[in-house]
């Protein structure tokens, strides 16, 4: 994953890195069907962390929102399975971190191609799309004043 950074980009090697270290570190926590000490984790919260180890070294990433396809007129949506938890959790949906075409997410634990995301993590198809782009990023994080 660092070997297509050169040495004048050290700050977004750093970034990758810690973005990495952060990855393996949340696998490990997130094993125990996204909880941890009984409390539940936030995908959102943690994508949001990733996205700020992106900033601090210079990188704008996106923000995805993944969904369950829609089964009716209504816009009701189906509910999806995270592959990793076997079928014991399902979700209406899940928000990931993704930087130059490849998604961060902890449930995965390294890094994965967006086109091939979705096939790999969840046992249905769902739908992703942008729902913070990078040019909007910044100002996302920030704290509020």
């Amino acid at each position: 994953m660092l070997e297509k950074y050169k040495a004048e980009d050290s700050s977004e090697v750093q970034g990758i890195a810690e973005v990495l270290s952060y990855l393996e570190m949340k696998y490990h926590s997130l094993a125990n069907d996204y909880t941890k000490d009984g409390h539940t984790e936030h995908c959102g919260l943690i994508a949001v962390d990733i996205v700020r180890l992106f900033i601090k070294s210079g990188l704008k990433p996106q923000i995805f929102s993944i969904v369950g396809k829609v089964v009716d007129s209504a816009g009701n949506r189906e509910t999806f399975y995270p592959r990793r938890y076997s079928n014991r959790v399902s979700w209406e949906g899940h928000t990931v971190c993704v930087l130059n075409g490849v998604v961060y997410d902890p449930m995965v634990g390294t890094p994965v191609p967006l086109d091939e995301y979705a096939r790999i993590t969840f046992s249905k198809e769902v739908d992703m799309y942008v729902y913070i782009d990078s040019d909007e990023i910044t100002e996302f994080v920030s704290p509020r004043k």
